[in-house]
């Protein structure tokens, strides 16, 4: 695909922002418009991998990544998972302390997307452009493989994100294992104007997972503490942890608890998120 000219590309006009499939991520990360006018994203892209990795990486390709699980990409198939077309997904009985739902199966898969960027341009309701159609992200993703909606003869050309209006507040934050290299464990895109809100979460369901409890409890609302805390505990409602992950569940509450007092005038420094403290409750993280 790199020798396709013409693909790479970040340009603002017509109050969209347009990034060309092969556009690099380190590219969006310093690009002054993508910075000024959206930072969800370039908060969101700058923690995927290492520069190295960012240096490489394409819009795209983050976007289409295959399914991260240590059972689907286990050494010669030696899980031989739905997510394959097999009988059973083996994080239900299994090891399934990291990269697997607390939100349910799909389709009978624990797996979880675990594309920073992903989760930001789903939060920033952009538009999935191909060489056959322009398809709304909401609808790009599919809970079988191979994760998305393109046919066989189709390729993306280009990410269009709509024009934000000029009171929005963004904010991505993420917990992983290390800073660098690891996906999300558990990540949330928050995106704030006046009459509205949108609250995205990575880390825990096959695709993108929409926390439309938490947007309703902070909808057209002044956040304080007790406001954020409600909307932490109203992202966790229908969750359905596995044997070993119900950690995640406090880490959600407490991560979107946090973007939103980032977004408000009780701002909490996000360097202050560290695994131990995220925790906070009587889990045990195995």
């Amino acid at each position: 695909l790199k020798t396709i000219p013409g693909l790479e590309y970040i340009i603002e006009e017509n109050e969209v922002l347009r990034l060309g499939a092969l556009t690099r991520l380190s590219d969006i990360t310093q690009s002054d418009v993508v910075k000024t006018k959206y930072p969800l994203l370039a908060e969101a892209v700058a923690t995927v991998g290492t520069p190295q990795i960012r240096n490489m990486a394409t819009i795209a390709g983050s976007i289409c990544q295959g399914l991260s699980c240590w059972y689907y990409r286990a050494y010669k198939n030696a899980y031989w998972c739905l997510y394959k077309r097999g009988k059973d997904c083996p994080a239900k009985e299994r090891d399934n302390r990291w990269m697997f739902s607390i939100f349910g199966d799909a389709e009978g898969c624990y797996g979880t997307c675990q594309s920073d960027t992903s989760i930001a341009l789903y939060a920033l309701s952009a538009r999935v452009k191909t060489t056959k159609r322009t398809i709304p992200i909401e609808e790009f993703f599919t809970t079988s493989a191979p994760g998305n909606v393109l046919e066989s003869d189709e390729i993306i050309t280009e990410i269009e994100v709509p024009s934000i209006s000029a009171d929005a507040k963004m904010k991505y934050l993420k917990l992983s294992v290390r800073k660098s290299i690891d996906p999300p464990l558990v990540s949330v895109a928050c995106l704030l104007n006046v009459k509205d809100a949108k609250i995205v979460l990575g880390g825990v369901y096959l695709t993108p997972y929409r926390a439309r409890y938490a947007e309703d409890v902070i909808r057209g609302k002044e956040i304080d503490e007790r406001l954020a805390e409600e909307a932490g505990e109203a992202a966790v409602i229908g969750a359905v942890p596995l044997s070993m992950n119900a950690w995640k569940v406090q880490v959600t509450r407490v991560l979107v608890k946090r973007a939103l007092l980032d977004l408000s005038s009780l701002s909490i420094p996000s360097f202050l998120i560290k695994f131990v403290d995220v925790i906070n409750s009587k889990e045990v993280v195995p």
